[in-house]
């Protein structure tokens, strides 16, 4: 009988399954960890533009006599007027909108609303799952000396 070294086959092929298996195991690990940071991240780029967009709307709402707030046509957008100036909020991948039920076409704060509910959403443009919602109310300040 001849001592004959090497490998078989059936070695290589059972290595190649086991390094496959834990190839595999390892890559989904991996790919959901990106997935979550991916998420993560678009999550706060929203949080920061719902954050931007409300404190506009709520420095308006506290300094000005009267203002618009309407939705865009898009839908996925938001026009502030105020004193004949006009800020739009749109995002090229997020899609901002806010309840528009309770709130009129021309808000007097110093007249009728002294506090007005307001919910501001966003949502990704490709993906309706991941979205952050505000909910606040814009308050103002009546009387008294400053």
């Amino acid at each position: 009988m001849k001592n004959e070294q090497g490998i078989t086959l059936v070695e290589v092929l059972a290595t190649i399954l086991i390094l496959s298996i834990a190839g595999t195991i390892i890559w989904q690990v991996f790919f959901q960890g990106y997935q979550y940071s991916q998420r993560a991240l678009s999550k706060n780029k929203m949080l920061q533009e719902v954050n931007i967009i409300s404190t506009n709307i709520l420095r308006t709402h506290q300094t000005e006599e009267q203002y618009q707030l309407k939705m865009l046509t898009s839908g996925c957008g938001i026009s502030l007027s105020a004193n004949g100036h006009t800020e739009i909020f749109d995002h090229n991948e997020i899609c901002i909108s806010f309840n528009q039920n309770g709130i009129p076409d021309v808000i007097k704060p110093n007249v009728e609303h002294a506090e007005l509910p307001f919910v501001l959403r966003a949502w990704e443009r490709t993906n309706i799952e991941n979205k952050v919602e505000l909910e606040a109310r814009l308050y103002r300040m009546k009387g008294g000396n400053y």
